[in-house]
């Protein structure tokens, strides 16, 4: 009985497992297997090899079981023969493999999924956040478009109503001008009908433009953006274009109204200003000077001067009024004056002003009714001059003049007295810069001898006993001096 008889019949599994050990020893050993090859004893000398090998790794195996692992070798009794290829086959290899395979596919399902969320966050994210803000943008600019489009018709219709509104009032502006502006009134009429009708024909032209289709986001499409969009511009920048020419000429009708109302205004005002100061019976000279300012007035208008014409009217209303005011204050200065001098001057002033009232210089006749209120007042003033004597004050003071160095000038200090015992404010002017300052002392310029006189006066006791310059007395412009003065005077030292 061989070696495969004896498996077949039942052999332990110990022998078994020992055997399939030798072959695999063998087959594993195939450089001994190859050096045995052309040995007679070949069978024998494997054994003995076998032996030793497994004795040199502490492993007892009995010569039985060596020589049916020899015997198995040589009949292939243990070798792998793989199945014939099949579908069965192939789905249990894919069975077995399963570990191997769902680890690739996991790997390349986890690569797509991140080159789809890549995808997803860098493409398809940013793209439609894209298109939304593109539609957001579109719906804004198609209601910037309706929006505008229904301004501009508010507008047009709007300045049509006005320039129909001017054009049906020309004809009331023209009634019951006054003759002396009918020339004006007129020319100006014509150039405002002209504008308005200018006007009124860009306005027509801009109504046959008519207006295009309404964009809406429905429309937001493709002929939305390339032609609704594009005709409603156009559209808009020729509505400006006419409008903006029409409120031109609209502008032009209103300021050409406006003055035809004023100068219809300034001739009735010019008018009125005559009548009323014609019935309040002014005196003859006053009269005429009136006569006088309305040929001026009249002058004025029939050229044009609107401005001169009012002024001149203004003049006129008050005339009387300032004309009065200057006699009344001439007569004043006549009856507090009790020199020639003064009722001269006083005569002199009121002519003054009654010339610049007839020349429409209201400033001239207000200087003179100034000069004739400064007059009265010099005239009804009344006060003693004194010298200044009081204790820690000087009461002469003598300077070098800037342009005669050699020389000096000799100064008291003096100040006006009332009668009430109050000090007296006078406008003094210096001879050093010019100036007239009100002032309560000043230096008042004498000679050499009185200025000696005066500090051997002070000097003695340190009193001035003679202590009076002048007196000025009501009526009179000057003070009467008690001693010789030279005419100048400070007001600093």
């Amino acid at each position: 009985m061989d070696a495969k008889d004896r498996t077949d019949a039942g052999a332990p599994l110990d022998d078994v497992m020992l055997a399939m050990d030798v072959v695999d020893t063998l087959r594993h050993r195939s450089a001994l297997i190859e050096r045995e090859l052309g040995a007679e004893d070949r069978e024998k000398r494997l054994v003995e090899r076998l032996r030793e090998l497994y004795a040199s790794q502490g492993i007892d195996v009995p010569d039985r079981v060596l020589a049916e692992g020899v015997a198995a070798l040589e009949e292939e009794r243990f070798a792998y023969r793989p199945p014939p290829s099949s579908f069965a086959v192939r789905l249990a290899r894919i069975y077995v493999d399963r570990g191997t395979w769902a680890r690739r596919a996991l790997v390349v399902l986890a690569v797509v999924l991140v080159a789809r969320l890549a995808f997803h966050l860098g493409v398809t994210v940013p793209e439609r956040r894209r298109a939304e803000a593109e539609a957001r943008r579109f719906e804004a600019e198609v209601r910037d478009i309706n929006g505008a489009m229904a301004a501009r018709i508010a507008r047009r219709e709007t300045l049509s109503r006005e320039v129909e509104r001017l054009r049906e009032s020309l004809p009331g502006l023209l009634s019951d001008a006054e003759a002396i502006v009918a020339a004006h009134v007129e020319a100006e009429a014509a150039r405002v009908r002209g504008s308005l009708d200018e006007a009124a024909s860009l306005l027509a032209t801009a109504v046959r433009l008519g207006r295009p289709e309404d964009v809406t986001v429905e429309t937001a499409a493709a002929h939305a953006r390339e032609v609704l969009v594009p005709a409603a511009r156009r559209w808009l920048a020729g509505q400006d274009d006419l409008l903006g020419r029409a409120e031109t000429l609209a502008g032009e009708g209103r300021k050409g109204a406006a003055a035809i109302s004023g100068l219809k205004a300034a001739a009735a005002r010019s008018e009125a200003a005559w009548t009323a100061f014609r019935d309040s019976s002014p005196d003859a000279e006053v009269l005429a000077v009136g006569e006088a300012l309305h040929q001026r007035v009249a002058a004025a208008l029939r050229l044009g001067n609107f401005a001169e014409a009012e002024a001149v009217s203004a003049i006129l209303s008050g005339l009387k009024v300032r004309a009065e005011e200057l006699r009344t204050k001439r007569d004043a200065v006549r009856s507090l004056s009790l020199v020639p001098e003064a009722a001269a001057r006083a005569d002199e002033l009121y002519s003054n002003g009654i010339a610049g009232l007839r020349g429409g210089d209201v400033a001239a006749a207000d200087r003179a009714r100034a000069a004739l209120d400064d007059l009265a007042s010099k005239l009804a003033a009344e006060y003693t001059i004194r010298i200044v004597s009081r204790p820690g004050e000087q009461s002469g003071v003598w300077r070098i003049p800037d342009r005669n160095p050699s020389a000096r000038n000799y100064y008291i200090i003096v100040e006006a007295v009332s009668s009430g015992g109050g000090v007296v404010r006078l406008p003094i002017r210096s001879e050093e810069d010019g100036r007239t300052a009100m002032v309560s002392r000043w230096g008042l310029r004498v000679s050499k001898e009185v200025f000696e006189a005066v500090r051997a006066d002070k000097t003695d006791d340190g009193i001035i006993q003679n202590d009076v310059v002048g007196v000025k007395r009501r009526g009179v412009l000057e003070p009467e001096y008690t001693f010789a003065v030279q005419g100048g005077a400070i007001t600093r030292w």
